[in-house]
């Protein structure tokens, strides 16, 4: 590979994926600091496929332009321009794209399918719901909050509180037979979370967090009891820390009628991305170099806590530049 790079240059240089302009505006790359945006706007992350980091560094090609190379006969759904991070920081693009063996990219199709199966089955249960940090539907659903925070992770609002804090919210009940609570939490918790879940002031449960599902948003359903949905049409469902406690980040919060139990199933716990799922063993924070003209081009996989969006079931790629050590 032949690499041209300015004499000034010092340091590593994190190279990204160049994902375009589309839809974005002066309003959304500028401020407010944490747009608003909805999960139809954001663009399709890339996938590469092959059957190591260490064969994906090796299919990356410089583009002529300095510290720019393209992917060939590697991208999904086609192949990328990376170029250096700091000269896309008014463009969309991504850091870390997740490696996949050419098996698993062939049986993308059925595991989405039965994703976006399991997610059309959630909504025809769901009796109300409301997405926390939304304003518009908090005010619906008569928020309370004490201590807590309106916030935006991974594109999505949500709503999180801290030492004695709480929030709620009144959903609607199902006219007749048993309820039950569904919500929605950040699977990528880097410290330890435990508060209760409440339905009309009353501990229903105490819910831990901690890297459940790395890179993912999931959910966790819980059963209420019937001596509070006996004879009523709304429950207040709320989430309460102590003094020293935390939630973490949650999303939504559904009240839905409890879904038929399927023998061999964990049906408490599902991913709410219909595309993400690529599911094969993870391989954590594994490295390859390839020389580069006295520079070296070095890719980093890993499902670690710290990486934005990372797959429990991929091995994420991210890029950057350093100087080569002298061949001894």
């Amino acid at each position: 590979m032949t690499l041209r790079l300015s004499h000034s240059l010092q340091g590593p240089i994190v190279l990204a994926a160049d994902l375009g302009r589309a839809g974005l505006d002066a309003a959304k790359r500028i401020g407010p600091t944490a747009p608003e945006f909805r999960e139809d706007e954001a663009p399709v992350t890339p996938t590469l496929v092959a059957a190591s980091t260490a064969e994906a560094l090796a299919r990356l090609h410089p583009t002529g332009e300095p510290l720019t190379f393209r992917t060939e006969g590697l991208g999904r759904p086609e192949d990328v321009v990376l170029r250096p991070f700091f000269r896309l920081y008014d463009r969309r693009h991504a850091v870390y794209l997740p490696v996949v063996t050419a098996t698993s990219w062939a049986g993308r199709g059925t595991r989405e399918a039965a994703a976006a199966a399991a997610r059309r089955a959630v909504l025809a249960r769901t009796i109300d719901a409301v997405r926390a940090g939304s304003s518009a539907e908090e005010t619906a659903h008569a928020v309370e909050a004490v201590r807590a925070d309106a916030w935006s992770l991974d594109g999505r609002r949500c709503r999180s509180t801290r030492y004695g804090g709480s929030f709620s919210y009144v959903l609607r009940l199902p006219a007749d037979g048993p309820a039950a609570v569904r919500v929605a939490y950040w699977g990528g918790e880097t410290r330890r979370h435990v508060f209760e879940v409440t339905a009309d002031s009353e501990a229903i449960v105490t819910q831990s967090l901690f890297d459940d599902r790395p890179g993912e948003i999931y959910e966790v359903e819980y059963a209420l009891p019937e001596r509070l949905t006996r004879g009523r049409d709304r429950v207040r469902i709320g989430f309460r820390t102590g003094p020293s406690q935390s939630t973490g980040a949650v999303f939504e919060v559904r009240v839905v009628r409890p879904a038929a139990p399927q023998p061999g199933s964990f049906a408490s716990r599902a991913s709410v991305r219909a595309n993400d799922p690529l599911r094969e063993p993870s391989k954590r924070h594994s490295w390859s170099e390839q020389p580069t003209a006295g520079w070296r081009l070095r890719g980093v996989g890993g499902v670690g806590r710290s990486i934005p969006r990372s797959r429990g079931d991929a091995t994420d790629f991210g890029l950057f530049m350093r100087k080569a050590r002298p061949a001894s």
